[in-house]
């Protein structure tokens, strides 16, 4: 029976959709890359991109991904880096910094309704302290999709979650998993560190849309083009532990990432197995298989 969650809006994707290892198992392996993300949208409805974490894109780039895809796909786009992992103190609220995300948003209007959503992804050692530059960072962008990924506890605070509400800001549910735990759920879930396995974040209702990314930790696998792991088991309590907020309606955004089980289309394939949704994926190669 599918899950409850399933009567959400989700788009479920990958996060990044242009890896050489995925030729054969995803992609025909006689595609050539510039066909990967027309490709890539026959199977899923979003994708998060990672190269605009690196460097804005051309105005002409962005339109040209708006090109190979539908009009119902939706693109969310990784912040750069400049912006979310500039060090020292005061980065969040210098002007420049403000300046730079204002640019990345300018560039990226040319996709035009195929934006989804922004992602600001912070690094652990950005503390809840810069909850004053967070403000000025996104003050005045109430009407732009905009989604926060914490990485250290010090950000679970009533003053960050107010500030997140007020401006619509997504609080990212995020699962850095490491090797082999995308196998099993953890064994809880709260707000104060303690010995024993990976817990994610608590996640906080702070937006209109749920931003979720099962993304493990960076390239903790040696290769991209095969599951590793069985994650239905834990993307199973992901869902029963958001309950209502993944009620009817709502959109979900959900991407899973390689290094969560090894290869981020099949897990792709479990999270819409437990949904209950069509899957238009071809088949992928599995830790069941051999060769």
């Amino acid at each position: 029976m599918p899950h409850p969650a399933g009567a959400a809006s989700w788009r479920i994707g990958c996060i990044g959709f242009a890896y050489d290892e995925w030729r054969g198992p995803f992609y025909a392996p006689d595609l050539p890359p510039a066909q990967r993300l027309r490709a890539y949208a026959e199977s899923f409805s979003t994708v998060e991109l990672d190269t605009t974490f690196y460097a804005t894109p051309p105005p002409e780039r962005f339109r040209a991904w708006a090109g190979a895809v539908s009009s119902e796909f939706r693109f969310a786009l990784k912040a750069p880096q400049v912006v979310t992992h500039g060090e020292g103190p005061g980065h969040l609220a210098h002007p420049v910094t403000r300046g730079g995300l204002l640019r990345f948003l300018e560039a990226a209007g040319a996709l035009g309704d195929r934006l989804g959503c922004v992602l600001l992804q912070f690094p652990a050692t950005r503390h809840g302290q810069e909850l004053e530059g967070l403000g000025r960072l996104t003050e005045g962008l109430e009407g732009v999709p905009l989604a926060v990924e914490f990485r250290h506890r010090s950000w679970v605070s009533d003053d960050v979650l107010s500030l997140l509400r007020s401006r619509g800001i997504g609080w990212v549910g995020a699962d850095l998993a490491p090797v082999g735990e995308a196998a099993r759920p953890p064994d809880g879930v709260d707000d104060r560190p303690r010995p024993g396995p990976y817990r994610p974040l608590p996640w906080a209702d702070t937006a209109e849309f749920v931003y979720l990314r099962w993304n493990g930790r960076h390239a903790q696998y040696p290769h991209d083009d095969r599951e590793l792991h069985d994650a239905t088991p834990r993307l199973g309590w992901w869902l029963d532990w958001l309950g209502d907020a993944l009620r009817p309606g709502r959109t979900v955004y959900g991407f899973c990432g390689n290094s969560f089980a090894g290869h981020g289309p099949a897990t792709c394939r479990r999270l819409l197995t437990l949904l209950g949704r069509p899957i238009n994926t071809p088949p992928q190669r599995s830790l069941f298989e051999s060769g």
